[in-house]
This record gives structure tokens, sequence and C-alpha cells, in this order.
């Protein structure tokens, strides 16, 4: 199914947007895919506005967060705390920071500790893009647009960034806000709860099992764009079980209502309706063009004939008619 496909990377995305509402939180799926990209890919960068970066990382194992470099974006994002080598160590985000080169800078120093001579893939997780887009829609797609590029540091192997997840509440913004900003996604993931407990790691699981609905649109490179919802079940373990996918372009069925023909009679000032015994009179009249003769009577043998009453101007002279002409 589509949303499996997406988050295994058989259907290749550079751009994923996780849509939320208060109702149903996007942040379960966003470890999903953290956990999958783990898989996939040498390092995932992961920006944390919303909580900090300890609550995701207890979902995972010792070697997984090994290979995930936090950007703490929660704890000093109103830059309190002066201290600025503390900043540096623990990739702390504030409000004036200049987040590209930040991360660009901690790619570039796991680059350096690579010794395979291979190139990195990259992934960047983010949670959640709210707060940026309510300083400006237009700076943070740049933002996305520029994560997206690789630049490697001097003598440093180049890295390449394989895919971008981030989360966005979509009512926290006007409508016209969310649509500017998913336009740049090539899938778009729409998340609606069917029951009423939510599973997030930052509040810990209220149930073994929590269902969701999903709506997803997807832009494949040859330009195909799949449309897909579908339920989908997410354990304790942030694994993703699908079941019920259909197209959600499909109208639905209306059900045609016969409704009787509208009389044109109706309403009327005057009758235009005959009685049986008026359609019984007019059928027994007798109109002058009707033959009245006994219909019993053979016509066959019969021969017609035509009566012709000449004018007065009408010219019978059997002479040449052209005798006054000069022939």
């Amino acid at each position: 199914m589509l949303l499996g496909n997406l988050l295994s990377g058989k259907e290749i995305s550079n751009l994923i947007v996780l849509q939320d509402t208060i109702d149903a939180s996007a942040r379960p799926l966003l470890l999903c895919f953290v956990k999958s990209l783990l898989d996939r890919v040498d390092l995932v960068c992961l920006v944390c506005y919303e909580h900090p970066p300890s609550k995701f990382l207890k979902s995972l194992d010792a070697e997984l967060q090994s290979r995930v470099e936090c950007f703490d974006a929660c704890t000093d994002y109103l830059k309190w705390n002066q201290d600025k080598e503390s900043d540096e160590q623990n990739h702390l985000v504030h409000h004036d920071s200049d987040l590209i080169n930040t991360i660009r800078k901690a790619i570039n120093k796991r680059c350096s500790l690579n010794q395979n001579g291979e190139q990195l893939k990259v992934a960047i997780a983010m949670d959640s893009v709210s707060n940026l887009i309510l300083q400006s829609v237009s700076n943070t797609c740049q933002m996305l647009h520029q994560l997206l590029q690789s630049k490697a540091a001097e003598n440093v192997l180049a890295y390449k960034v394989e895919q971008i997840v981030c989360v966005v509440h979509s009512d926290l913004h006007e409508n016209h806000i969310v649509h500017a900003f998913v336009s740049i996604a090539t899938s778009i993931l729409q998340i609606s709860p069917l029951d009423q407990s939510q599973t997030d790691p930052a509040q810990g699981c209220q149930s073994e099992e929590v269902e969701n609905y999903c709506k997803v649109l997807h832009i494949r490179r040859t330009g195909k764009v799949l449309k897909k919802r579908q339920r989908f079940l997410m354990n304790q373990q942030f694994e993703v079980k699908e079941f019920q996918e259909e197209d959600w372009t499909q109208k639905p069925e209306i059900l045609k209502i016969s409704e009787p023909e509208a009389d044109p009679t109706a309403n009327l000032p005057f009758n235009l309706k005959l009685t049986k015994q008026e359609e019984q009179a007019r059928a027994n009249t007798q109109l002058p063009y009707m033959h009245h003769t006994n219909t019993s009577e053979p016509l066959a043998g019969k021969e017609s004939q035509i009566f012709y009453q000449p004018d007065d101007v009408d010219d019978f002279d059997e002479d040449d008619p052209d005798d006054d002409l000069d022939i």
C-alpha cells in the first residue's frame, strides 16, 4: 500500500509533509519514519521544536541513537541561557539561530569522521515546522529547499539529503497558508482519528494499538499523482499495519430519486383537459376534408380525375405561340 511504500522507501519522495490536528497527532507516524529512515540512510537529523529530543530517543535503541543527530529548539528557544559552549555541544537552536548552517555544520562533522570513503546519506525529520510557518511561510519553504541541497565543507566527503519529513499542525494556520506550504511537498499525509485514544511518544502510549485514518497524496517523479485513503494501526513499537486502502478521488454514488414529471396543464386559469364525453364528441365530429362516403364500397377500379377551371387570362390558342417572333 502507498503509506507502507513511503515508509519503506519504495516510493521515492524528497519532501514528506505530515498534516495533523489536535484530535490526531502525527508525531507517532513521524517516529515511524525516523525508524524506517535509519534502515536506509547513515544519519538522521532530528529537529525538535515542541518536545525535547529525549522524548524521541527513548523509543530507539542505543545503536540507532548513535546515528541520530538532535537539534533542540525546545529547551532554550528564547535564548535565556547564555552558555555558548553548551549550545554547540547539544545543538541548541534559538529563535535567531541559523538552522541551515547549524544542520550543515553537524553533517559535515559526521562526514569528516566517515572512514568508508562513501557518500553519506542523510535524512532530516522536523517536529514541527508550524512554529516557523507562523513567522514566515515563504522563508520556511526556502529553508527546506536549501536543506535538500547538499553543501559539503572543504576537504570533506560530500553528502546527500535523501528525504525531509516534517509535521505541520493544519489547525494552527489558515487554509491558504497550509495550501501554500504543502505545495512544495512531493507527498502529503493527512492524519485524522478513528477513535478518541491517541499515541504520542511525548505523553506515552495509552493503548496497545491506535487506529488512525490517513489520506495520502503522492507525486511520482514521472508526474503521476496518486491519491489514496486508508486506515492503519500503530502499536507500541511504532510499527504500522495497513488495511482498507481506496482511492479518495472517487465520488460517492448518488441514488437517483425518481421525481414525478411536472404537469404543464396544472395551475392554469383555463381548462386544457377534455372529459370522456368531450373526447367522444370530438371523435364523432365530421370535418369538411374527411371522406363522408360509405367506406364499405371498394375503391379499386375507380379512376382519378382532375377538374380544371380556366381563368379569363388563360390563353388556349392552338396556333404556334412563337409566330410573332422573327425566327
